[in-house]
């Protein structure tokens, strides 16, 4: 289950941020995707709720920075790592 502030991220667009119960999951990443400019790539997880995060900062393009809520999962890029933690 999704808290308050969680829910209230997740209805947010672009840059908000972060509620005072995410934690930084680790340090920044850069990350290049398919024909863009690298954009940096922090993870997020909710003390409260357990909700992972990922918040994407595109410095030259702000408009399309955001969070992206991955629920049980680790990342975006291994979707599956939720379905293992269940097992």
């Amino acid at each position: 289950m999704i808290c308050d502030l969680c829910r209230k991220l997740l209805a947010a667009e672009g840059i908000a941020p972060p509620h005072g119960a995410l934690a930084a999951d680790g340090r920044p990443k850069k990350l290049r995707p398919v024909m863009r400019r690298p954009v940096r790539v922090f993870r997020y997880g909710c003390i409260d709720c357990g909700a992972n995060w990922m918040l994407d900062l595109d410095p030259l393009k702000p408009a399309d920075s955001g969070w992206t809520w991955l629920g049980n999962a680790r990342s975006i890029l291994e979707p599956a790592s939720a379905l293992a933690e269940t097992r």
